[in-house]
């Protein structure tokens, strides 16, 4: 799912990437 998050252009940070879900609300909040 690498190519999906760059293809959105998302910030995961390594604090924030606990859940598989967690980075997902960040990215559409940056989105």
């Amino acid at each position: 799912m690498a190519q999906a998050l760059r293809k959105q252009r998302c910030i995961v940070w390594p604090k924030k990437y606990v859940k598989p879900w967690d980075f997902q609300i960040s990215c559409k909040l940056k989105s």
